[in-house]
């Protein structure tokens, strides 16, 4: 990509260097001077700033290699090492984390609103169907507004780009839940999910096979199964769980006469139908970030959300019995 670094990331890298060269101005004048006098306290505000300005930095997520190659520049700068034992740790698991999401690949936080402005204008012109012409002209009309920013707007991430890509396919093929000219969400259709059934009927001599291989590369990201089985570009438990009835796989939380705690995924009926199988695979990589190291947070998620919001989907080892 062109674009390296994203504008908040760009606003904290200069917050820190500014604190930094302004703590700088006290370490060169030496460490002789009289404590407890106005340059003392100035030193001491300085300071206390720049390690502010440091946290906020390198605790922020990072979304192009360029960003994690800056962080790890700052931290040999300034030193940070295993000596800070209240920081080091957390700083090397955010990186870790940065890391990880590149594989995903990451969205940038300008793409990320952009597409939740497209998300939601899309489910409002679904929604809308059956009110008042003037009213389904307006609604389509925020929607191709919110196509058209987020298609022109530039990419700082290769996940930026692939957003792009789904919601050209989108919007060129439509949803699983509309069947021809018939609006129909009886059969397990989803707004996002793209419809397969004409994707080889291109125009082109070789249009059908790259809409084909579009969808194959969406589909073989962790990023491209939230986009396809939630919606979003990022994991959500509520969203997850939706997509796993979608799937017909039943998820449940035992707890044990321990009052430990699983989460339990049963098996889906969809083994003679295509998309049926294409949506229980996708549910299932999503928990585990199609293996990317995820796993053990968004299980501990669902399970949370269930717990906190969704009883129905609770048994207990003693239920058994009864």
């Amino acid at each position: 990509m062109r674009l390296h670094t994203t504008p908040k990331f760009a606003a904290r890298l200069s917050a820190w260097r500014e604190a930094y060269a302004a703590h700088d101005v006290f370490i060169e004048e030496g460490e002789d001077a009289p404590r407890g006098d106005d340059r003392s306290e100035a030193s001491d505000a300085a300071g206390d700033l720049e390690i502010s300005m440091l946290e906020d930095f390198l605790i922020a997520p990072a979304f192009t290699p360029t960003e994690i190659l800056r962080k790890l520049e700052v931290m040999r700068t300034r030193d940070v090492g295993q000596g800070w034992t209240d920081h080091y740790p957390r700083y090397m698991a955010q990186i870790e984390r940065d890391l990880m999401e590149q594989q995903r690949p990451c969205v940038s936080p300008c793409m990320s609103a952009l597409f939740d402005t497209f998300r939601e204008a899309t489910r409002a012109l679904d929604g809308g169907h059956g009110g008042s012409d003037d009213r389904c002209d307006e609604l389509a009309a925020a929607l191709s507004s919110a196509v058209l920013s987020l298609l022109t707007a530039p990419c700082f991430t290769p996940g930026d780009f692939m957003v792009k890509v789904f919601v050209d396919m989108l919007g060129e093929h439509g949803g699983t839940c509309w069947n021809g000219a018939q609006h129909d969400k009886d059969t397990g259709g989803f707004l996002f999910e793209i419809e397969r059934r004409e994707l080889a009927e291109g125009l082109g001599l070789h249009d059908g096979e790259a809409q084909e291989a579009y969808f194959r590369d969406l589909n073989d990201t962790d990023l491209g199964c939230c986009l396809l089985a939630l919606g979003r570009v990022d994991f959500d438990p509520a969203a997850w769980l939706v997509a796993a009835d979608r799937a017909g796989l039943p998820v449940s939380v035992i707890i044990g006469s321990d009052n430990r705690e699983q989460l339990w995924i049963g098996m889906g009926g969809g083994a003679d139908d295509r998309v049926q199988r294409e949506r229980e695979h996708r549910v299932h990589r999503l928990l585990t970030g199609n293996s990317g190291g995820f796993g053990d947070a968004r299980t501990a998620a669902v399970a949370a959300y269930i717990l906190a919001h969704d009883p129905s989907r609770i048994t207990r080892v003693l239920d058994f019995a009864r």
